[in-house]
């Protein structure tokens, strides 16, 4: 798992480079984790093929948080 910057107000979580089902699933079910955790600041998720995008209040949120 790689978490890079997507600008300043969001976040990737690159879940292998590798295309399969299983990774699919994987992106699934950490965007399921997410918002049933409903961690502060964060204002939607943007699921990819292998990969989650992670909307965030910087306000509220940082990257260090």
């Amino acid at each position: 798992m790689e978490l890079r910057p997507a600008g300043d107000q969001a976040l990737v979580v690159d879940l292998g480079g590798a295309i399969s089902p299983e990774t699919n699933r994987r992106v699934h079910n950490l965007a399921l984790a997410i918002e049933k955790s409903g961690p502060a600041g964060v204002i939607d998720l943007v699921s990819a093929y292998n990969s989650l995008l992670v909307y965030y209040d910087p306000l509220v949120s940082t990257l260090q948080d």
